[in-house]
């Protein structure tokens, strides 16, 4: 692409593996330091309390991240983008708890937990996928 069609479509966004892939880096990054203090007080007959939210939580703050720095870019298609990431998010959430709830009706947060984990990433890929076809159908 030479420089005047650059300059005319703007920067082009990252792929959706790409940002997924630095999304699950920053996951790693949140989630390490929260099991290993999860490890170190269980033997002490401390278990770690609360809400799956809470850590979830922290997973989205941390782990959106990149996709935080993409939609700052201002680049077009960027709200309809962070719809379809929320909702792949949301989806797998509930896919989780389902299932948890199914496999065990007492630990369905812990289903739920790990549906948003693994719809994080899944949520990024669908806002880089929407930003790179929305730029493409700017370009055109």
């Amino acid at each position: 692409m030479s420089e005047e069609e650059t300059a005319r479509t703007g920067p082009v966004p990252p792929r959706a593996r790409d940002l997924a892939a630095a999304t699950v880096a920053h996951l790693l990054v949140a989630l390490v330091p929260m099991v290993l203090i999860g490890l170190i007080i269980w033997p002490l007959g401390l278990r770690p309390g609360g809400s799956f939210l809470t850590g979830l939580g922290l997973c989205i703050f941390v782990g959106g991240v990149p996709v935080a720095e993409l939609y700052r870019t201002r680049p077009p298609g960027r709200r309809s983008a962070a719809v379809a990431g929320a909702v792949v998010l949301l989806a797998m959430t509930l896919l989780g708890g389902t299932a948890g709830f199914w496999i065990s009706a007492d630990d369905h947060d812990a289903g739920a937990a790990l549906g948003g984990l693994a719809g994080i990433p899944l949520g990024a890929a669908a806002f880089a996928w929407r930003i790179r076809h929305a730029a493409r159908a700017a370009a055109a």
